[in-house]
Formats: C-alpha cells, structure tokens, sequence
C-alpha cells in the first residue's frame, strides 16, 4: 500500500494511535518480542499482531484484523477495520494510488475497540453468535445498536440482518437459547422476527442474502455500519466511518428518502439524540421533497416517529420539532393544526420539566389549537383511547386563579384525575405564572404521602342511600351531589354527618340557599 513505507520514519504518531509499543517490521527481517505487536511494512497490507491472549476464538474477545485495498466489488462492500488505530480502508472505484484518509481530518472515535468488545458481549449479540454456531447461519448486526456503541452511547435494542432461507431457523434456535418464542410481524419479503430477551429484544431482518444491498437500502450512511458474524467483520458504505467520525448525516444513495417519506422525521430525531450531529447539505433538497409526501404515510407510522421525537425530552425534542417546521413536515404529523398554534406548542414543549412523559409532551404540542382541534389530530392519528382521554381532560381544565391557595389545588387535583400528576406538570409549563403557582400548590399536597388517595376518594359521613333518602333524588342527580358534597369533604369545607347533612340540604336545587355550594370550578 502506498504511502505506508514510510513507517520507519513515522513510528511515534503510528505507536499512539496504536495505544500500544509499535516495531516496525520490513519483509524478511524483523524479530517478534514479547508483549510487542509487529507492524509488517509490505506493499499491499498493514497488519497488526495482538498477543496469543487476544487472538480470534478466545471467549469474548474480537479479531484482529486487516487494512487493505482491493479490487472494486461493489458500493457497499467490505471494509476491513484495524480496530487498534482506527484507520480504515474502504473499496474504491478508483486506482490502487487513491490516498486514505489523512489522520486530521478522520479523527477517531473514543475506546473504538473497548466499545466494540463490550457490544459484543451483550447478551443478546452472544446468545446471537451461539444461535449462529448451531444453525450455521451467518448474521449482520446492524443500525442503531452498533453506531451507538462506537459513538459511546448506550446502546438499545439489537437489529440483525440474516439471509432469507436461514432465517427462521436462526430465529427459532435464538428463541430456544432466550428462553423465548420468535413473533413473526409482517410478510414476506418485508417479515420482521421478533425475539423477546426479558428488558430487550431482538428483531431479525429477512435479506436475500446480499449484505452491501440491505445497508445501501438504509436511511443513513451512519446507519448502514454492519458488524458481520462469524468473524467480527465491519462492513459499510463507502464513506460511512468518515461521515460518523465528521457527525454527519448523508444518504447512502439518491432517492433513499422518497421511498419512505418517514425518514424525514427520523433524520430530524437523529439531529435531536446524537451529540453534534448535522444535515449533510446535499440532502436538503430531497429531504424537503419527501416531507410533501409524509401526509400518505400510516398514521399509526406517523404517530409512532412523532413519539420518538417527543421521547428524547423536551429540549432536544423542541429542536427536532423546530426542524420539522423549518422543512415543512410538522403539518402532516400534527394535522388540522395551523402554523402558528404548532409554532406555539413547540415553545410549551420546550418549556416542560425534566422527565415529563411523551403523552403530556404531545399534549403541549396540540394545547395551543384548542381542545376540539386536538381531539381531532388525535383521532387522526389513531391515538390510544387513554390518550385521547388524557388530552381531552387536560385541555378540559379551566384556567387557574391568579392567586390560587390550597382549596384551588385540591379542587384542580381532583378534576384532573386520574391524571393529577400529569396536570401539574401541564399547567407548570402551559399557564405562565399562575399556572406555576397552583402547580406548586398542588405539588406540596403530592408530597404527602397517602395525600392523593384521601382527596380523590374522602371518607364520606353519609351513604349514597343516606343522599337518596334526604333529597329523594337518583342516577346523574346523586352522582353530581355526591360529587359535591366530595369536594366540599376533600377541601375541609365540611367535616362530620351533621355538616354534611346541612351542606346537602342547602344546595337542594330550588331552595333559597341551593346556589350556596362549595363545589365548582377552579
């Protein structure tokens, strides 16, 4: 390989980013000591030798392997990584004289060969590689799982790619390893097979068997890495590894986002999650026009990325949101919402605490369009009944008291439920000032253990037939006088069968004193 002679003269920068002794070793001489790697100047290859304790087929522990240049195969095909430099060559379609990357500009990732070797003893990709020796059927690991751990992030659930014809029996020897069962989800050839592993899980992608054309298929070049099993092998695009050194989001190939337009709204969640990531430029124009076409997307599809977005926390999930508006693709994810209510509820969201759930994110999100427009969106986008319920009672709460005290809180907390805590946290970001007063209020009642319970349900002095007898009323009429008579027991208003028995005498619709009720609204 060109340029690689010049090792003898260029042993300390090699030697630290080798994180180890380097000798430098020219063909037919040399001499191998112990606890020293040997790197062998040839023409075509740069090798890096680990000691016996490290080499392949010990328990754990990844191969070492190879930088060279080959001949052209095809755009998406091998890449051979020495994990101890950090350097890397890739397939060109060009010449044998086509020079690497330089050091300056691909700059390593941290604990490359630490991240990779605690990836690989997660239990899922072991008990992977196990199911593998059984079936003799060889496996990619792919996407989030791998970029994640070679960005020092925590890694999530674990995508494998596997041929098509030995795929089910992958699965199904996986699954027996696990302790578990494959779920088929889809069909063929789009089937998924999902293998629960207790906390994680593992989803199996059905391929023909063509590893360079499942990772050209892929949103994003960062995304396309592939560690390939047996042999720990990374595979990628090209350019991949220097778009993930540069924190940069590029298309494999043209056309990527117009085959599903949903792409555009995980490239805004990608910009949102991963530290210092940015748009590749070039994408913009393509991304803009996939973004007309997300309105034909599933809106369950639609729901599901939108959650995404809102589940990395308020800040980042603000930003995202921003950049959706930015590229014209927020309208279809929020429809019927006009641009200056979303524009609105990306600033509430933004302004919501620390740990607030995806639900009451969404919440502020629609809260700006009224109860009615929100409803509908939800509807729309086939939204889970509790949700819907959740934002129907939030939006239904009336606002709060300039100066609201403990009565306000108690009646607030009650009219909220079963989403009190919830609608702390909404009215906290959503109703400026006095909605972070009654927020407080109401917190400090929270904070008392066995608090909430007691509110929502107070002892009552008088049985529902004791009511029935006293004001010879049934059906929806009890129901709303006890009701009142709840608030008036929760707020301190009334204590005792002789109060209580007065209060509902007063409040007997048509008496002179029946407008002289504690209940109401906050």
């Amino acid at each position: 390989m060109r340029g690689l002679r010049r090792v003898g003269g260029d042993e300390g920068p090699l030697a630290g980013l080798a994180r180890g002794p380097v000798v430098a070793k020219r063909r037919g001489g040399g001499r191998r000591q112990r606890g020293q790697e040997l790197l062998r100047n040839a023409p075509e290859s740069l090798e890096v030798l680990d000691d016996k304790g490290q080499l392949p087929r010990e328990p754990g522990v990844l191969a070492v392997l190879e930088v060279e240049r080959g001949e052209p195969c095809h755009a998406a095909d091998e890449l051979a990584v020495d994990l101890h430099a950090v350097e890397y060559s890739q397939r060109l379609d060009g010449s044998l004289d086509a020079p690497l990357p330089s050091f300056p500009t691909v700059s390593a990732l941290p604990d490359v060969r630490p991240a990779l070797r605690r990836l690989v003893r997660r239990r899922p990709i072991r008990l992977a590689r196990e199911a593998s020796a059984a079936t003799g059927v060889s496996f990619l690991l792919v996407g989030g799982a791998l970029r994640d751990a070679l960005l020092g992030l925590p890694a999530g659930d674990v995508d494998l790619a596997v041929p098509r014809e030995g795929a089910a029996a992958f699965a199904q020897a996986l699954a027996r390893l696990a302790g578990s069962r494959a779920v088929s989800i889809g069909q063929t050839p789009r089937r998924i097979l999902h293998v629960p592993l207790g906390s994680s899980s593992v989803d199996i992608w059905e391929t023909d068997g063509d590893s360079a054309g499942d990772l050209l298929r892929r949103d994003f070049t960062v995304n396309a890495l592939g560690l390939a099993f047996p042999g720990a092998r990374l595979v990628a695009p090209p350019g991949a590894l220097d778009d993930l050194y540069a924190r940069r989001l590029r298309l494999p190939r043209a056309g990527v986002l117009l085959e599903d337009p949903l792409r555009v709204v995980r490239a805004a969640r990608f910009l949102a999650r991963l530290p210092g990531f940015r748009l590749d430029p070039a994408a913009l124009p393509e991304l803009r026009r996939a973004a007309r076409h997300l309105g034909a997307v599933a809106p369950e599809r639609r729901l599901s990325e939108l959650d995404g977005i809102l589940a990395t926390g308020p800040a980042p999930a603000a930003l995202a949101l921003a950049r959706l508006e930015t590229w014209g693709a927020l309208e279809p994810l929020l429809p019927g919402l006009p641009p200056a209510a979303r524009r609105r509820g990306i600033r509430l969201v933004r302004s919501a605490g620390a740990g607030a759930s995806v639900p009451l994110l969404r919440t502020l999100l629609l809260a700006p369009s009224g109860p009615a427009t929100a409803a509908a969106a939800l509807e729309a986008l086939r939204a889970s009944r509790r949700d819907r319920r959740l934002t129907e009672t939030l939006l239904a709460l009336p606002r709060p008291a300039r100066a609201p005290v403990r009565r306000d809180a108690i009646l607030f907390l009650r009219r909220a439920a079963p989403f009190s805590r919830e609608a702390v946290a909404f009215f906290s970001a959503a109703h400026g000032t006095a909605g972070r007063a009654l927020a407080l209020e109401a917190g400090r009642l929270l904070s008392i253990r066995g608090a909430l319970p007691r509110l929502l349900c107070p002892r009552r002095p008088l049985s529902p037939g004791d009511v029935t007898r006293l004001l010879g009323i049934s059906g929806a009429a009890l129901g709303l006088a006890l009701a009142r008579l709840d608030d008036a027991l929760a707020t301190g208003a009334v204590q005792g069968r002789r109060e209580a028995l007065a209060f509902l005498a007063a409040g007997v619709p048509g008496s002179p004193s029946g407008s002289r009720s504690t209940g109401g609204s906050v």
